[in-house]
């Protein structure tokens, strides 16, 4: 079959129609359902067993924060004291040595006087050892209005600390404790937040709140020492995320103070589980962080204490809209994220078009001479 000027045009403008195809954005998918539906008692059933887990998990809630009212109104700390370390343990065999736990609270209080907290500001730090690897918050809103209360378990940085002579000294505890109480320590530098901006960090699961270290840069995230990452960021970012981070300001919006589809807020006003996967932006435990060391730390109260919108109370605070500063420190926290997004870029699209028409004049100029000959 010749290869004439006309079918070297079809299938060039097939192949730049593929190429369009290829680069239009994904449709955002759930999880995927199983097509065969359970008989309609199944899902009676199903229904009734979420509903009674979910009150199990409230009246756990409750109790939890009327037990540590009561506590506090029967041990008030002393207000010299800011910050007390209690531990917890199942048993005696996962208990911390004596000399250990002197450690953890004389790091607790080196965090807490570099914090500079505000006047009045209480925090309860209640380290756990049990097999379940799990953060916790009670804000001041549900207690007294001045103490923070986080329920921390030891995880792998610190299992040093069951050792009785332990190889190290201590060094990491400090950042280790930072991150672990990070909401609970914005509460003490800075006061309570503005209704909107703590409804926000809620709906969020205050996952832009989990680093509360704002005296060094935010770490730059870069993939191509571990290529690996790159499979990370995907299944964890949501798309708005990613074309924020790509430069799209208008989806940085959404991306930043939308409530994620997995994340359901405690029905108990003022508890909050912390959240490790997945996140919607990438580095998104270093938003507050970075707003402070950037912008900060006497705008960043502005911003924090105020009662107007996220949005609003952005613009009043740093004098610059929030997408506009969200979208540049997406891509300074992930400057290798590769030339593609949701959507083409126009310089995509355009050196595409240049290549097909490059492509399509070469066959053209082939042929014609193929027929000249």
């Amino acid at each position: 079959m010749a290869l004439t000027v006309r079918r070297w045009l079809v299938i060039a403008g097939l192949g730049s129609l593929a190429l369009a195809v290829a680069y239009l954005p994904p449709e955002p998918r759930g999880i995927m359902e199983s097509t065969v539906m359970p008989a309609p008692e199944r899902q009676r059933l199903d229904r009734l067993n979420s509903a009674y887990s979910e009150l199990e998990e409230t009246l756990r809630g409750v109790q939890f924060r009327d037990s540590l009212r009561a506590a506090l109104s029967r041990h008030a700390l002393p207000d010299s004291a800011g910050v007390d370390v209690a531990f917890r343990f199942e048993d005696m065999r996962s208990a911390l040595p004596e000399e250990n736990q002197v450690l953890v609270r004389a790091a607790a209080q080196r965090v807490w006087s570099r914090l500079n907290p505000a006047a009045g500001a209480r925090l309860i730090i209640i380290l756990t050892t049990g097999r379940r690897w799990q953060r916790g918050y009670v804000l001041p809103v549900a207690l007294d209005g001045r103490t923070c209360v986080a329920t921390i378990s030891l995880d792998w940085d610190v299992k040093w600390l069951w050792q009785r002579k332990p190889n190290q000294n201590g060094t990491n505890l400090e950042p280790w404790l930072r991150d672990a109480t990070a909401p609970c320590l914005y509460y003490a530098a800075f006061g309570s937040p503005g209704p909107q901006i703590e409804a926000w960090l809620n709906r969020r699961a205050f996952t832009p709140a989990y680093t509360a270290d704002w005296t060094a840069a935010p770490p730059v995230l870069r993939f191509e020492d571990n290529p690996n990452r790159y499979e990370y960021l995907y299944y964890n970012a949501s798309f708005d995320a990613l074309a924020c981070a790509d430069g799209r300001m208008t989806r940085c919006g959404p991306a930043v103070e939308g409530a994620p589809e997995y994340f359901k807020p405690s029905p108990v006003r003022g508890l909050v589980h912390r959240v490790f996967l997945p996140r919607s932006m990438p580095a998104e435990n270093y938003y507050l962080a970075a707003l402070v060391h950037d912008l900060g730390r006497e705008r960043f109260a502005g911003f924090w204490r105020s009662r107007a919108s996220v949005p609003d109370a952005f613009v009043a605070a740093f004098g610059l809209p929030m997408d506009q500063w969200t979208s540049a420190w997406a891509r300074r926290s992930v400057p290798d994220l590769p030339p593609f997004g949701p959507a083409p870029r126009p310089i995509a699209v355009l050196l595409g078009l240049v290549m097909a028409g490059v492509a399509i004049a070469a066959a053209a100029g082939g042929v014609m001479r193929r027929r000249v000959g």
